[in-house]
Formats: structure tokens, sequence, C-alpha cells
């Protein structure tokens, strides 16, 4: 499951990952967020993993990749920090980044949220606020 939280003051668009994710989840987050009239491409992205189950393997990482691909050319000059549960995780998730080419954004991998944010955002002290979900809103990755 995916959920987002625009947080239109520090630009950033927070993504909690929960449970294993889906070529579809992540499709269908791009379509929500590109009708949320509070999201814009510019915004930062922080994408958090809730667990390693949140991580797709290689296989499905290798789906998602064109639509990842095409997200990132919507998304010229925003950072994407990815917070992941562990070091191992980390490195898989950093390995496959840089494998996916993705030059119109900057991409970074953490294990703490405080590090991503102050990447994101130099000099920033507190966490970006916990994702949430509209009422009736389906699941959906920034």
């Amino acid at each position: 499951m995916l959920d987002y939280h625009v947080d239109s003051v520090r630009r950033l668009v927070v993504t909690r990952a929960i449970g294993h994710v889906t070529v579809t989840e992540v499709a269908n987050h791009i379509i929500r967020l590109m009708c949320d009239p509070t999201f814009k491409p510019d915004l930062n992205a922080m994408i958090i993993a809730a667990d390693v189950n949140a991580v797709p393997s290689a296989m499905e990482i290798a789906a998602i990749g064109p639509l990842v691909r095409a997200w990132s050319r919507r998304r010229v000059g925003a950072k994407w920090a990815f917070v992941l549960p562990n070091r191992a995780t980390r490195d898989f998730v950093e390995s496959v980044l840089a494998a996916a080419r993705l030059p119109s954004v900057s991409t970074r991998c953490f294990t703490s949220e405080d590090a991503a944010l102050e990447w994101l955002d130099p000099g920033q002290a507190t966490l970006a606020a916990p994702a949430t979900k509209p009422a009736g809103a389906e699941s959906a990755l920034a």
C-alpha cells in the first residue's frame, strides 16, 4: 500500500510504502499525484519503505523501471530521497537507482528520515508529517 502527503510548506511529497508494493499501485500512485491540485512536479520526494517487504524484488523493479524513468522525466530537478529499513536494503536500492540512470532527478538512499530530510532541505530539524490517506481514496509512490 502507498499513501502520500504533500507538504507545500517544505515543498515535499512524503510517500509511505507499507506491505508489498505492486506495479499497479505505483501506476495508481502516479495518477493520484498528477490529479492532486496540491502536487507540483518540481516538489522533492521522500519515499519511506516501512519494512523490507515494501521494497519490490529485482524482477518487480524491472517491470516498474520504464514507468519510473518516464515519471522522472516529468520531475526534472527534483530530489528523491529513499528511506529504507536497513543497510542491506539501502545498498540494494542504491544499486538499482544507479542502474536505472535517472538523469532528470537526484536520488539518494538513507536509513533515517532525519538524514533524508537534511539532504532534501539542509537545516531542516523536524520530520515530515506522516502520510495520510483521504477517506475513500485508493492507495497508491512519489
